[in-house]
């Protein structure tokens, strides 16, 4: 993949998942039961970071960053952007409602993709 279609789909992922966390939580569909206790959001949410940290990673890496240094300023990011669409869920989106947990399954979608990149890449550089 180039490095302009890199930055487009990281760029797109990134609004994408905005979009998404601004979702009126009334819009949402209701789960109730045994569902419950299995918490599918949170895999969404890992399902959202994870694929984020990837896009970013390839950027960071087509602009010739070390891989150390790429997973460095993704992971930052990428937690910063989890703990901000909380709070932007709290203060700005109507509907929603700032929620810990769900920053911390963000956050373990970036560590996801993090360890995710760094295993392929270092399996590309052994070949």
């Amino acid at each position: 993949m180039s490095e302009n279609r890199a930055i487009i789909l990281a760029s797109i992922w990134t609004i994408v998942i905005l979009v998404l966390v601004g979702i009126p939580g009334n819009s949402l569909p209701k789960t109730s039961g045994w569902v419950d206790l299995l918490q599918p959001d949170k895999l969404i949410h890992i399902g959202m970071f994870t694929p984020f940290t990837l896009f970013w990673l390839s950027v960071f890496i087509h602009k010739k960053h070390s891989i150390n240094k790429s997973i460095l300023i993704v992971g930052a990011f990428g937690i910063i952007y989890a703990f901000l669409t909380e709070v932007l869920q709290h203060y700005v989106f109507i509907g929603r409602n700032a929620n810990l947990p769900d920053a911390i399954a963000d956050t373990f979608g970036v560590v996801i993709g993090l360890v995710l990149c760094k295993k392929l890449y270092s399996n590309m550089a052994v070949k």
